[in-house]
């Protein structure tokens, strides 16, 4: 990892706000966005599979193939983003769809991190991977309240708190309304797993 990312990953868990403005100002082309978006659906995949190896196939059924990880990924990302954008120009905010993807995306670039660092230490200590998913999950909420309050330009982390409750309610019901179009149920794809 280069230095300029190891400064973003380190600033985003102090200066949170100060990273997003600097993600946003970078303009990113849509192809750069995409490329990105790409890239960390990939990765949080590979990282998920091999967790799941390492488990040794402790999640059977849909999640435990790749390729349907990989395509609920995009839609979870996908719709991460645009109920985020939603929820903000909701309440007043004056978020673009780009600034919310680049947040969103460096977002999932962070779980990576924290997915390679479960698989390194899960085989070691099952209580110190479970007091990392416990803090980053803490950290990443900070990250996204402040990061949602910059994009949207709200200068209120109540107002940002309000954006993510209702970004989460938008998407956890367009995600469920997608499942069950699909006929995804809790046995797998109408019944057959």
């Amino acid at each position: 990892m280069n230095q300029i990312a190891v400064t973003l990953v380190l600033r985003s868990l102090t200066e949170p706000r100060k990273v997003a403005r600097w993600l946003i100002d970078l303009h990113l082309s849509r192809e750069a966005l995409l490329t990105s978006f790409a890239l960390v659906v990939v990765l949080n995949t590979v990282l998920f599979s091999l967790s799941m190896l390492l488990l040794d196939g402790a999640m059977p059924g849909l999640l435990g193939r790749p390729s349907i990880f990989a395509l609920m990924q995009v839609a979870s990302v996908g719709i991460t983003i645009v109920t985020f954008q939603w929820a903000g120009r909701l309440i007043g905010g004056k978020g673009r769809m780009a600034d919310m993807a680049v947040l969103v995306i460096w977002m999932q670039a962070l779980q990576v991190l924290v997915q390679a660092l479960l698989l390194v230490l899960m085989p070691v200590s099952s209580f110190l991977g479970g007091t990392l998913v416990t803090l980053t999950t803490v950290i990443g909420l900070w990250i996204l309240v402040n990061f949602i309050d910059e994009a949207h330009g709200f200068g209120s982390l109540l107002k940002s708190a309000a954006a993510v409750i209702f970004g989460v309610m938008g998407m956890s019901f367009v995600l469920s309304l997608l499942l069950a179009l699909i006929g995804v149920n809790a046995t797998g794809i109408n019944g057959y797993v």
